[in-house]
């Protein structure tokens, strides 16, 4: 799936310099015209034309800015918000329907995309999509779009990217360009005229619609988890130590976050029972960060972890709030035992 994110710069600047949008709709233009001219060199009476008569068309637009760039965010996390703002270049009050739609080409898609919230200005939750929103002429508004992510279960990764789209749909506005133009003379003559222009999402132009895509850019730990043993000793006192009873194991875990966030609350347990009997006697344990390539077990210099004897549970680290493993670094735990 595509990886890369394609940003207009719009996205971090939101509307600005905002244009009048120009004679309201349904605004009655009448002018005549004065000819004059002369005979022989004498001016002569001015001749008046018919006054002409037509209304203004009501321009139906709309435009809408992401205003953030890829916002960074977990797998699992809740409420995550992309802010947009939405305005109606139109020159009549209008109503606009917000709704969501999926970029189906990226990296993943929102489980719960009708879950999604839309929130104001001023923070008031207005519900899920999707919401018909009133526009004054000239005018536009802020909102947030709160969605929860899937979770690495549902095959969310580190660097995944998801783009949402608000769009914006006229609502009871039929365009009627195509008819005659009727160049009536009362306020209610004035035809509707889609003047949207191409948005994303493949969204032509001219529709009644338009579609603004904002990124949520999944920033997560990547860990991998293997476990090793050894023999430090046994009671033969042999230069190659067998795992007799008496024998003294050391088992390695190697922790790699191989991820672009850190690794929080890293915590190891290890239950020294087998078939619900026990087989080990705890020594000590405990856990170090390192830069090597691989966890050395045998090279540990750093074996200070606290014994408690005859534990069938052990904690790695003891202290409940684990370690913190940066990205694109290692762990290395340990954890000694005698063999009964």
């Amino acid at each position: 799936m595509n990886k890369i994110l394609s940003m207009v710069a719009i996205m971090a600047l939101g509307i600005t310099g905002l244009q009048a949008t120009g004679t309201d709709a349904g605004t009655v233009v009448n002018n005549t015209a004065t000819l004059s001219f002369a005979v022989g060199g004498v001016t002569q009476d001015t001749v008046d034309s018919n006054a002409d008569t037509f209304v203004v068309d009501r321009k139906i637009d709309v435009l809408i800015a992401v205003n953030n760039s890829a916002k960074d965010t977990q797998p699992g996390a809740t409420s995550v918000k992309l802010n947009f703002t939405v305005a109606n270049e139109g020159n009549d009050a209008e109503t606009w329907t917000l709704s969501l739609a999926q970029n189906t080409s990226d990296d993943f898609d929102m489980k719960t995309l009708a879950s999604c919230h839309l929130f104001d200005s001023g923070g008031t939750d207005l519900g899920t999509f999707s919401q018909d929103i009133a526009f004054n002429k000239d005018q536009n508004k802020t909102f947030d779009v709160a969605c929860d992510m899937p979770t690495v279960d549902d095959g969310v990764s580190d660097g995944d990217n998801a783009e949402i789209f608000l769009v914006a749909t006229i609502k009871n506005r039929s365009n009627n360009t195509g008819d005659a133009d009727t160049q009536g003379t009362v306020a209610t003559d004035a035809q509707n005229v889609y003047a949207e222009g191409a948005s994303g999402n493949s969204d032509v132009a001219y529709d009644g619609h338009f579609s603004k895509g904002g990124t949520y850019h999944i920033v997560s730990a990547t860990v991998s988890f293997a476990k090793t043993s050894i023999v430090i000793s046994d009671d033969l006192g042999s230069a190659t130590p067998h795992r007799i009873p008496g024998a003294i194991v050391r088992y390695c875990f190697d922790i790699n976050n191989t991820g672009s966030a850190i690794a929080q609350k890293v915590r190891l347990t290890e239950d020294l029972t087998v078939t619900n009997k026990d087989d080990l006697d705890y020594v000590k344990s405990g856990i170090i960060i390192q830069t090597i390539g691989s966890c050395d077990c045998a090279g540990l210099t750093d074996t200070s972890g606290t014994a408690a004897a005859s534990s069938t549970t052990v904690y790695i680290p003891d202290v409940a709030t684990g370690i913190d493993i940066p990205s694109s670094k290692q762990a290395c735990g340990y954890l000694e035992a005698t063999i009964k």
